[in-house]
């Protein structure tokens, strides 16, 4: 199925008035001021920190300042070691963090004050991901505050996260804190048409302040670089954190099969994750007798990053449930052929820049797939190269960054004229 992503527009965003037009031309160019809070911005922990990362890049030049209030957390159990009294700055990010004092739900009190003193100082709020303490207490004191907040999912209200983790919990918490936090926000944020529709089957009351921005990457950098060459093996490559929403059982046990019919095939699993659930992955490994062809490479990021998503002969990433799945276009941006399950939300722009194939989360499926592109050079070229374009045309920050101050401004001429 071809979709594009969902641009604003008045479906997708509450209705316009010409004065609220008017009035939003008319502050185009006046500066804003947006704070983002999100639990952590540690790479260690994937998609939802680093899109938060790219957020802030993609507003420069757009006349809008960002700040980002986060936690020390670094990984499970660990914290940065860093201060948490004043802002830092991290890669041109303005970055003040809180100590965690509870671990679940990494709750971090001396952010409730700061918050409290500090958040009329923005125009809008953007909190990232629900059941957690810092987007949460955010939104609130945004709301007690009169200060416009947007809330962003992060795919946490998906159908499979809502049924295989802490579902009772979620359930009172949904009905105490994250219910009422939506209804109040200016306007909910996804990044897929799949994300905002699941979304609306919960909350139908929040379909017209749905807003569709899909992420931003910083492509330049790909467009610019000599690729390097594929591995000499035919390789896939898995690359995202691990944990069992991602389908890694199903990948083992699919590259199980193809490495009876390709003796040589190479499989590389990338990512960091609970120790004893990796432990359990690499037992699986060696009872399917293919610990000899598969490499466990940790957290990977930066060249090294880069490298392994241009040397891999296919990516791969069979999530059970994705609300995004950014790696995925760093893979189309980096020109390798993707093989996507359907669970994640990228699955509908793989299938319309034909930069891979997209399937179900069968064993089935997804050997048939990585064996067609490991068997058809040339199609693996061609996909590359329309995953690369593709990408460029429709994930850059310039867009991302664009889309992003619309809605900012949209949320702040709303909350000035009730």
């Amino acid at each position: 199925m071809n979709v594009n992503p969902i641009p604003l527009t008045p479906s997708r965003m509450p209705a316009l008035s010409a004065a609220d037009c008017d009035s939003i031309r008319a502050e185009a160019k006046r500066p804003l001021n947006v704070l983002h809070v999100i639990a952590s911005v540690s790479p260690k922990r994937g998609g939802p920190s680093t899109a938060v990362r790219h957020m802030i890049t993609a507003l420069h030049g757009q006349g809008i300042t960002a700040d980002v209030a986060t936690t020390d957390d670094f990984d499970t159990g660990q914290r940065m070691a860093i201060a948490t009294n004043n802002f830092l700055i991290d890669n041109g990010m303005r970055v003040r963090h809180f100590k965690i004092k509870i671990e679940p739900y990494t709750v971090a009190p001396s952010m409730i004050g700061w918050l409290w003193r500090n958040i009329h100082r923005y125009d809008v709020v953007h909190a990232h991901a629900l059941f957690t303490f810092a987007p949460m207490v955010a939104a609130a004191i945004a709301w007690m505050r009169n200060v416009p907040y947007i809330l962003r999912p992060a795919g946490i209200l998906n159908a499979w996260g809502l049924q295989n983790r802490r579902r009772i919990a979620k359930r009172i918490s949904m009905q105490m804190i994250e219910g009422p936090l939506l209804r109040r926000a200016a306007a909910v944020q996804c990044t897929s048409k799949d994300e905002a529709d699941q979304l609306v089957k919960s909350f139908p009351e929040l379909a017209p302040r749905i807003v569709v921005i899909p992420h931003g990457l910083d492509l330049t950098v790909e467009s610019t670089t000599t690729p390097y060459a594929e591995f000499e093996q035919p390789t896939v490559v898995f690359l995202s954190r691990i944990s069992p929403v991602k389908g890694i059982d199903t990948l083992l046990a699919s590259f199980a099969r193809l490495r009876s019919d390709m003796p040589q095939v190479q499989l590389v699993i990338a990512g960091d994750g609970p120790q004893d659930y990796v432990d359990q992955l690499k037992h699986r490994a060696q009872e399917l007798g293919i610990a000899s062809n598969t490499r466990w490479m940790g957290h990977v990021a930066g060249d090294t990053k880069t490298q392994l998503l241009q040397r891999a002969s296919v990516f791969v990433l069979p999530s059970h449930s994705e609300n995004f799945g950014v790696v995925v276009v760093e893979a189309m941006a980096n020109r390798t052929a993707v093989v996507v399950a359907s669970g994640a939300a990228i699955a509908e722009h793989v299938s319309a820049a034909n930069a891979g194939i997209v399937v179900n989360h069968s064993v089935d499926e997804l050997y048939v797939a990585l064996r067609t592109l490991l068997n058809d050079p040339p199609r693996r070229v061609a996909c590359g190269n329309a995953g690369f374009a593709y990408a460029l045309k429709e994930f850059s920050l310039h867009t991302q960054g664009s889309r992003l101050a619309t809605l900012y401004r949209a949320a702040c001429n709303r909350s000035s004229s009730r």
